[in-house]
């Protein structure tokens, strides 16, 4: 009996000395705060646990996400092995002209040089936890196809939820997230540099202070802010009454805390407005969008106006398409009859997809926007003619255009590239109506290229950074389509392995 009590105590004090163990060497570990938990916070969550620190994400919904998870049309890379197996001839120098020249030249050229120096590991590192990236398109602005993204399954996931979904799938146990925790402000401890982030819990009007050695923001923008405090009004209230593609989550929190802090914000008034929000027939006046991906566009849909014309290079930039859209001016028709008034009424256009298109981009995400309402399916020509209530022949002329033009490899629009060179006024068809949206906030936190961000008399805040929409300066006056996943990737990442490598720095 006192032999089998003595085992006892030796296992008791055994699993004591590991449990204090355990403990002790978790309070060695830095403490890293991650503010959100879009793809930003969860790349940057990732790295800092792997340089070894404890990592808290704090996120304010019900569910880690963000606007990463709507992203459809994929993530830029140049250089890669994806585009090497394709014989696609790309190089970083064209990635960076790209972007500056997306940008209008305002862009921060040692942000881009980090963004599109580091996107091939950026689909590595995705790459590696799973995530297929095996099919590439050529989006509006870019030179090269480099916006890679994954093959058709039978499950409706667009690139953004399946990246999201793969590195929580692999790192939500090993990261601390708190969900519904709004973070309220940021305090700073001159004596050690540590900092205190206060949030409430679940609506709580109770105040949660965990004491950070790090903190990163990764909030997002605030492309649905319709707040008090407006950021959206204060900047660009010219466009604040547009609907948007954005969660109704994306209210700037990270920017508003930043200022507090005295942190710099730049091109707060770059707010990109996407040339394609799907119009829905059944609440077409709704304030929130969801986004017709680019990917459309760049699977061969073509863009017509009420006269069923093309009027525009569809593979053009986002801002250059929806100033040609406005210019239209084009009003939505099929408004409800008890609707009040015009001014709410949005522009509008058409983008008409073959079954070529359909299956280039991706049949399961049409068949979904079909069956929602987004897309409308017509067996020819002449049952969209009548549908438009376009004459027959404007729309036959229209598409023969565009066929010699796809011939040749041309059109008096600037447009080179053709990803489908027939459309016929007697095949199966494939309508969606479209209204230009606020879509991304290229304004916000100004960091440097080590992620850390920089304060209103140009230095360095210790130990505090920024990744993702929140920051500024990446992108300029434009935004690429695909640059927001790998801005994501790339500065996220960054800022995870930097919040920890660079502690005894500061």
């Amino acid at each position: 009996m006192s032999v089998l009590r003595n085992i006892i105590i030796s296992l008791v004090v055994l699993l004591c000395s590991i449990y204090f163990y355990q403990v002790k060497f978790q309070a060695q570990k830095p403490v890293v705060v991650v503010v959100g938990c879009g793809l930003a916070g969860i790349s940057a969550g990732i790295e800092a646990h792997r340089s070894g620190a404890h990592v808290i994400i704090l996120e304010k919904t019900q569910r880690c996400a963000g606007n990463s998870f709507k992203a459809t049309s994929g993530i830029n890379g140049a250089y890669t092995e994806v585009q090497k197996s394709q014989n696609i001839n790309d190089t970083v120098e064209l990635f960076i002209q790209d972007t500056i020249k997306s940008g209008k030249g305002l862009a921060n050229k040692q942000l881009v040089n980090v963004l599109v120096n580091k996107s091939r590991s950026a689909i590595e590192f995705l790459q590696e936890l799973g995530v297929d990236l095996s099919v590439l398109s050529q989006c509006g602005g870019h030179s090269r196809p480099r916006t890679h993204r994954s093959r058709p399954t039978e499950k409706i996931r667009n690139i953004g939820m399946i990246i999201m979904y793969e590195l929580l799938g692999k790192y939500e146990e090993k990261l601390e997230i708190i969900k519904e925790a709004n973070v309220l402000d940021i305090e700073p401890n001159e004596f050690d540099n540590s900092l205190m982030v206060h949030y409430s819990y679940k609506g709580s009007v109770k105040k949660v202070g965990i004491k950070a050695d790090s903190v990163i923001l990764a909030s997002g923008g605030w492309c649905a802010d319709k707040s008090r405090d407006s950021l959206l009004k204060k900047y660009r209230p010219d466009i604040f009454s547009l609907a948007t593609t954005n969660g109704q989550f994306a209210t700037g929190d990270g920017v508003k805390i930043a200022k507090k802090l005295g942190i710099n914000l730049v091109h707060m008034d770059k707010i990109q407005v996407h040339p394609t929000g799907f119009i829905s027939p059944k609440d077409p006046l709704h304030n929130t969008k969801m986004l017709c991906p680019e990917a459309v566009r760049a699977s061969g849909g073509i863009m017509i106006n009420s006269k069923g014309e093309r009027f525009a290079n569809e593979l053009g930039t986002r801002d250059y398409l929806t100033k040609q859209i406005f210019d239209q001016k084009d009003k939505y028709k099929k408004i409800p009859k008890d609707h009040d008034g015009e001014s709410d009424i949005p522009y509008v256009a058409t983008i008409i997809m073959t079954e070529e298109s359909r299956q280039l981009f991706n049949p399961t995400f049409i068949d979904f926007y079909q069956k929602i309402g987004l897309i409308q399916y017509f067996e020819n020509g002449e049952k969209l003619s009548e549908y438009l209530e376009i004459d027959q022949e404007k729309l036959k002329n229209t598409f023969q255009q565009y066929e010699k033009d796809a011939e040749v490899g041309k059109d008096r629009f600037g447009k080179t590239i053709f990803p489908v060179k027939k459309i016929t006024f007697d095949e199966n068809l494939y309508m969606m109506t479209i209204t230009p949206s606020i879509h991304y906030a290229m304004g916000g936190i100004e960091i440097n290229e080590n992620a850390q961000v920089i304060n209103e008399k140009g230095g360095i805040i210790p130990n505090i950074y920024a990744a993702g929409e929140t920051t500024g300066g990446v992108h300029g006056d434009n935004r690429l389509a695909g640059n927001s996943l790998l801005e994501c990737v790339v500065f996220g990442r960054i800022s995870g392995k930097n919040s920890v490598n660079l502690l005894d720095e500061n």
